[in-house]
């Protein structure tokens, strides 16, 4: 369809829309309906009014309800919503995080407790999000966000080109017998000696391998963590054998050239992945990894066995729904909420647009692109479809396998539970200490991640630094908070 005509389609779709909610001489008119302000964790589609013009007809048919949608950008949507926070703005749901001050917010007393609400409005969602993600959202004892019934669990591991692996005479067996880290080290070095010219494997200061070590960082500083099999004390990490071990690893990796000479103070590895020379990179894996992009299926090949799925806090809370504490509405908002989570119809307009223009059906739970689209932005609507719903009732691409979302639930449902899901440091008593600790971490800890610094000679240097700056203060702060909590779960 012609961009210019479906603009005026658009416009006179928004213009009977105000017509009608203004009642311009229709019964239907006349019925009370209430406007319910979203501020949206969205990247701003081209269709995005002509898609909430269908949206608005449908939840005005369905619960009374028009929605104000504001779409505002990942990039700068935490700034703006604390600025729309500190106005005082009545608005009535908005997306939340743990990486957009969800317990900032908490704290502030900015977002609306939900109890009530979702034992009463919300009951269906309330029954259909499994009862410990709502742990992960609870400060003080109430919830207050709603999070996504998404994929929560995560499973840290490689990638491996087959292509490369191939050349080099290495076997998918080979890659799928890995254990550990170490183990990586005479596959890395087969494609050294056989291809000089391709680095066996990416790695970054700000994008390291210390997530494999078997320790969960509590929030809001870089030093402080539970052990994974003891979630009664909170350590400091760097202190203990499994780091100094990896960082003699990764000492031992740089010198052999597995990495790019710069990867301290390297920001990315666009130019590395451009020229198409590496080897292997960390992921965190999902069932059909390999189906993501929106293209054919790039074959890779996976190490899996350094750790098991789990779920933490912060994957529970990558994405929710919060009620403004201003809204003058909540009791239709989490009815909105309610119907978006269960509603197959809407949930698949919010996240994919208007079927027949920006999506057809292909059967079998299953949708593709229109004729004549490359991806999803040509046909003017993209949404990020894990900020806006229940995943699980979406539709998925031709190019995904039809059963995607069994497997996703399925990965949930086996992945290990992380003990301490809901507790949230407040790092607000020890801010001073955890500002002098980061400057320290940001001295010493992007170099000794890589290798590119010797650790026996550097690793004492960080702990005596960390020492003087007041980190045992800090951590001994997050072992109180973390004793109150459990005392009170």
């Amino acid at each position: 369809m012609n961009r210019k005509f479906k603009k005026v389609i658009s416009l006179a779709l928004a213009a009977v829309m105000t017509c009608s909610l203004a009642s311009c001489g229709s019964d239907k008119g006349k019925e009370e309906v209430t406007t319910i302000k979203w501020y949206a964790y969205e990247n701003p589609s081209a269709d995005v009014d002509e898609v909430f013009a269908k949206v608005n007809e449908y939840t005005k048919e369905k619960i009374g309800v028009v929605i104000d949608y504001t779409p505002i950008t990942p990039a700068e949507y935490n700034e703006k919503m604390k600025m729309i926070f500190a106005s005082n703005e009545e608005f009535d749901m908005c997306f939340q995080s743990s990486s957009t001050d969800f317990y900032t917010n908490v704290e502030n007393g900015v977002l609306m407790p939900l109890d009530e609400l979702l034992d009463t409005t919300g009951k269906a969602t309330r029954d259909l999000i499994p009862e410990f993600y709502y742990d992960a959202a609870t400060v003080n004892g109430e919830i207050y966000a709603i999070p996504m019934n998404k994929d929560v669990a995560e499973q840290w591991g490689f990638r491996f080109s087959s292509d490369i692996a191939n050349q080099c005479g290495i076997t998918k067996a080979d890659i799928e017998a890995v254990t550990s880290l170490a183990e990586l080290e005479p596959i890395f070095q087969k494609v050294k000696d056989t291809l000089p010219n391709v680095y066996p494997c990416l790695i970054r200061g700000n994008n390291h391998f210390l997530k494999f070590l078997p320790f969960d960082n509590v929030n809001g500083c870089s030093v402080g963590a539970f052990r994974t099999d003891d979630f009664d004390k909170i350590i400091n990490q760097f202190e203990t054998k499994e780091v100094k071990e990896y960082f003699d690893l990764m000492r031992s990796w740089y010198q052999k050239g597995f990495f790019r000479s710069d990867a301290a103070t390297a920001t990315n590895d666009n130019d590395i992945k451009a020229a198409g020379n590496w080897f292997a990179c960390y992921v965190g894996y999902l069932p059909y990894s390999d189906y993501y992009a929106e293209g054919q299926p790039v074959e890779w090949w996976y190490a899996l066995n350094m750790n098991e799925p789990h779920i933490r806090t912060g994957n529970i809370m990558g994405s929710a729904f919060a009620i403004s504490a201003n809204s003058p509405n909540p009791e239709k908002t989490m009815e909105l909420i309610n119907l978006i989570n269960t509603d197959e119809y809407l949930r698949n307009l919010i996240a994919y647009g208007i079927e027949g223009e920006h999506w057809v059906s292909v059967g079998d739970g299953q949708y593709k692109l229109p004729d004549g689209f490359q991806t999803k932005v040509d046909t003017g609507y993209e949404s990020l479809v894990y900020t806006n719903g229940n995943r699980f009732i979406l539709k998925t691409s031709e190019l995904k396998p039809a059963d995607m979302w069994d497997k996703f639930k399925e990965f949930n449902e086996n992945a290990v539970k992380y003990d301490n899901i809901g507790f949230v440091f407040n790092p607000e008593n020890v801010m001073t200490e955890i500002v002098a600790v980061e400057n320290v971490c940001t001295e010493f800890l992007p170099a000794l991640a890589v290798g590119a610094i010797d650790p026996d000679e550097n690793l004492p240097k960080f702990l005596e630094k960390l020492e003087k700056v007041g980190v045992q203060t800090v951590i001994d702060e997050m072992q109180r908070q973390y004793d109150e909590w459990k005392k009170n779960k």
